[in-house]
């Protein structure tokens, strides 16, 4: 049994806390406000906020693992110093009187490339971002990999799933999408986010040897224009209109690495993700694309 913590319980954390403990790990999910019922005795909400050290004293001792998957309350520069680098900072402080430091497995966004012409990108790609968001999460990121030789940076693309919505929305409102040239579209399943990172900590738990940098996103990036005529042919809404765009971010993301670790997708691309959302009937829970 091993003790992890995963700091960041929201709907991601939560499941993957749920799947760890059910493999009889014991898990401790950090939220300001945690469920008062995890819905398993190996699962424990523990309240505390990552940028207030005074709160991590509440933290349980001896963790071996650390998942961190925090989201920042806002999208300013500030709000991200606070979850990505305070937060690490603080809980790194916490935890650095054990013999052993915790792994730790940081979730990042595939937002810290900055590939602009429908480039291919892997792990070993250049890391150069225009936003200083992202600017900041390529920060973290080095202080995950220099604080200890056996964490991992795991970058997600853009989430989708229930309780994400934000690309129906504009479907339905008919919201322009840019179609010449195209703009490419990377997406991973809030499902398969769950499982990427769950399938990455058992084989750490496990001794296995394991790279630093892992790129989780479906075998389908999209132009985005091709992603909204499904949508909208699917939900009997007429094609968007054209629009013309400068691209901050134009890539295509090669989830190479991960599936030659021997993950399986549970949804490889756009089509097999909406359509089983489309089949369960929620619709009008759907997706956040990136």
């Amino acid at each position: 049994m091993a003790r992890i913590l995963i700091a960041g319980f929201g709907d991601i954390g939560f499941r993957l806390g749920l799947q760890l403990a059910e493999a009889d790990h014991q898990v401790f999910g950090v939220r300001r406000h945690p469920p008062a019922e995890s819905g398993h005795k190996n699962l424990i909400g523990v309240s505390a906020d990552v940028s207030d050290p005074e709160t991590l004293m509440a933290l349980p001792d001896d963790i071996e693992y650390l998942v961190y998957i925090l989201s920042p309350d806002s999208r300013d520069v500030a709000a991200y110093q606070r979850a990505f680098i305070t937060g690490l900072e603080n809980l790194r402080t916490r935890y650095g009187s054990q013999s052993i430091a915790p792994q730790c497995v940081f979730v990042s966004s595939t937002s810290v490339y900055g590939q602009r012409h429908g480039e291919w990108v892997d792990e070993t790609s250049a890391t150069d971002p225009s936003s200083s968001t992202a600017q900041v999460l390529v920060e973290a990121e080095q202080l995950v990999l220099g604080a200890n030789t056996n964490n991992i940076v795991l970058r997600f693309s853009g989430i989708y799933g229930r309780s994400r919505a934000s690309l129906l929305r504009r479907a339905r409102s008919g919201e322009p999408v840019p179609r010449n040239p195209p703009r490419y579209t990377n997406r991973i399943h809030r499902d398969d986010c769950v499982g990427v990172l769950c399938f990455l900590l058992q084989k750490k738990i496990r001794g296995e040897i394991l790279g630093s940098i892992y790129l989780a996103s479906d075998d389908n990036p999209a132009p985005a224009s091709e992603v909204a005529d499904w949508l909208a042919k699917n939900l009997d809404l007429a094609p968007p209109a054209p629009k013309s765009e400068a691209y901050d971010q134009n890539k295509r993301c090669s989830n190479q690495r991960i599936k030659a670790l021997g993950y399986q997708f549970l949804y490889s691309g756009y089509r097999e993700g909406y359509s089983a959302l489309f089949d369960d009937g929620n619709a009008d829970d759907y997706v956040k694309g990136d």
